[in-house]
């Protein structure tokens, strides 16, 4: 099974997820997961077209198609402004870097 690394809610992956909920406040996280062959698919072109595509225009409808979407059972991070919060503070993250076949 492929492993791919998937930006979702800290909410879903926090042990202090319930006070992110509570505060109403939530930030992305990186996990890494264990995926079928549609989910790595569906992850690969979310980095690439989702992500890659609206930090490189500014074009938030790139993350449109990825709302409401899961891989490997975490939602995809989709709000624009985690998204740029999650890259200033952490960089590029190459999927084929962490992507493992």
């Amino acid at each position: 099974m492929p492993r791919v690394p998937v930006l979702t809610s800290g909410r879903e992956v926090m042990p202090s997820g319930f006070a992110l909920r509570f505060m109403g406040t939530d930030r992305a996280e990186l996990v890494d997961v264990d995926v079928d062959a549609e989910d790595a698919s569906l992850a690969g072109s979310y980095w690439s077209y989702g992500v890659g595509g609206f930090l490189e225009t500014g074009d938030i409808s790139r993350l449109d198609f990825y709302r409401g979407r899961t891989v490997g059972g975490y939602p995809l991070m989709t709000d624009p402004d985690l998204v740029e919060a999650f890259y200033f503070d952490h960089g590029h993250i190459d999927f084929q870097e962490y992507y493992q076949p």
